[in-house]
């Protein structure tokens, strides 16, 4: 069995009560659960016993699809047997627009069980020191450095502190 758990949103809002499906690569249901009160669901994937002709569950290798309140939510290959995995899950009523991605890794698998190209990377800011010197002239020039950074978080706070520090260095110059 590999177990997936995680928050569940619909339209980006937090979504209690909502029915959590898995279905493997032919369609057919393989977990289902109702997100709870807090909006966190966890469903548990179990796996085909190749030993019997029939089909219990995914094999090895196998696609999975996550639906939301019947709204396709996110693919992914089945993760190791064993491993449970967070993997939040967002629908939406706009087509196109959902979509799940793995914050934690899992008993068994790796530090995270997300393939790679379900990661919606965000762009944020990083600022290298600002430099300072003095022209000719005597006026103070400055030269900051700013790189974009792929990360899974949205910029905000950071370059906020970075342009707090780099105001403050103007100011502390102005005033010899």
């Amino acid at each position: 069995m590999t177990s997936y758990w995680g928050y569940v949103t619909f339209d980006e809002v937090p979504k209690a009560n909502a029915q959590v499906i898995v279905l493997d690569s032919s369609g057919n249901t393989v977990a289902s659960n109702m997100s709870l009160s807090d909006a966190t669901y966890t469903v548990k994937v179990l796996w085909d016993d190749l030993g019997t002709p029939g089909d219990e569950g995914v094999v090895n290798g196998e696609t999975i699809t996550f639906k939301v309140a019947g709204q396709t939510s996110a693919s992914r290959i089945i993760d190791p047997k064993g491993s449970s995995i967070r993997l939040d899950l967002n629908a939406s009523s706009t087509p196109g627009s959902s979509g799940g991605g793995s914050i934690g890794g899992g008993g068994g698998g790796g530090a995270s069980g997300e393939n790679y190209t379900n990661i919606e990377v965000a762009k944020t800011v990083s600022m290298a020191e600002p430099t300072v010197s003095t022209t000719l002239s005597g006026t103070p020039e400055i030269t900051a450095t700013v790189t974009p950074v792929p990360t899974k978080k949205a910029p905000g706070f950071g370059i906020v502190l970075g342009l707090i520090g780099l105001m403050a260095i103007i100011l502390r110059k102005r005033s010899y």
